[in-house]
């Protein structure tokens, strides 16, 4: 998802409305998972496979921010911003600072404390 930072991205309503708002894809309860849930290899507890990582689910918020800037009336990413927004810190509020997180349950694991996890303050934007 990392293209919709870009200036002119002409597939960024095919990413967001086909892969980001598919709950069978990216849309899972508690932010983007690494993988794909309808992926074979989608293991919500193990390492890169699916889980939820801040920094991507950041980078995935910046990325909507470029294209709402770019087409403003574009209401599936003012939508899936606000979710996405309020997902985040409803993960974080209720787990804590965790290296990453299962997007199913909400269970935090690796380390704890885990100091990107203050990027999401980017996400107020």
């Amino acid at each position: 998802f990392y293209p919709l930072m870009l200036e002119k991205e002409p597939h960024y309503k095919q990413l967001i409305e086909k892969h980001l708002l598919n709950p069978q894809e990216f849309n899972a309860r508690w932010g983007v998972p690494s993988t794909s849930r309808d992926e074979k290899a989608y293991d919500p507890d193990q390492y890169w496979r699916g889980n939820i990582w801040m920094n991507d689910n950041t980078f995935i918020d910046l990325g909507l921010q470029k294209v709402m800037e770019r087409d403003p009336d574009y209401l599936p990413a003012r939508v899936f911003h606000a979710q996405l927004k309020d997902k985040i810190y409803s993960l974080y509020l209720k787990t804590g600072s965790r290296e990453y997180f299962n997007p199913e349950n909400s269970k935090g694991h690796g380390v704890k404390k885990f100091g990107w996890n203050g990027i999401i303050k980017k996400m107020e934007g």
